[in-house]
């Protein structure tokens, strides 16, 4: 009995040891606007006529995630056909912070924010300036200082304007 029930097992964890992998022949993309199929290939480092587990498209989505281009990418297996869904970011017309006289001290916040101008617009990013950003200016010595934000997004044109407003 104990061996018949260990050799069910040794037979199911040898089955479920093999990962499924498909040749990759073409690859159709959906929602890009500013970046090509090919962009978008060598973001992912994806060949055609390669054989491509689970663990290798996994890899492929985290490095096209790490160019901060998109805030959504989905995958499809169609056959041979790769079929890549993505909602790019908007990218940052222009960074603007209103309530601080001083050229110089504005000039300092806007050179220390992660985000510039021209750049894709990240969510956690724009959370981390807002934080330096209020951190910042109680460092100069306003300590009850408020920071209001607005974003105004174009959605023609895909762009997004940062508005940082600070009340000494």
């Amino acid at each position: 009995m104990f061996k018949n029930i260990f050799l069910i097992n040794f037979i199911l964890l040898f089955l479920t040891s093999f990962l499924h992998s498909e040749i990759i022949k073409d690859v159709k993309v959906k929602g890009n606007k500013r970046l090509s199929k090919e962009s978008i290939m060598v973001f992912g480092q994806l060949n055609l006529n390669e054989d491509y587990s689970q663990n290798d498209l996994n890899n492929i989505l985290k490095n096209i995630y790490e160019t901060n281009f998109f805030k959504n990418v989905n995958f499809k297996v169609i056959g041979s056909v790769l079929e890549i869904t993505v909602s790019e970011n908007p990218i940052i017309e222009s960074i603007e912070i209103k309530g601080i006289k001083s050229s110089n001290i504005n000039a300092t916040l806007l050179e220390r924010l992660n985000l510039k101008n021209r750049m894709s617009y990240v969510e956690t990013e724009f959370l981390s300036d807002l934080n330096l950003l209020k951190n910042t200016v109680k460092s100069i010595g306003y300590y009850f200082a408020k920071v209001e934000t607005k974003s105004i997004l174009n959605e023609n044109l895909n762009s997004i304007k940062l508005i940082y407003d600070v009340n000494l």
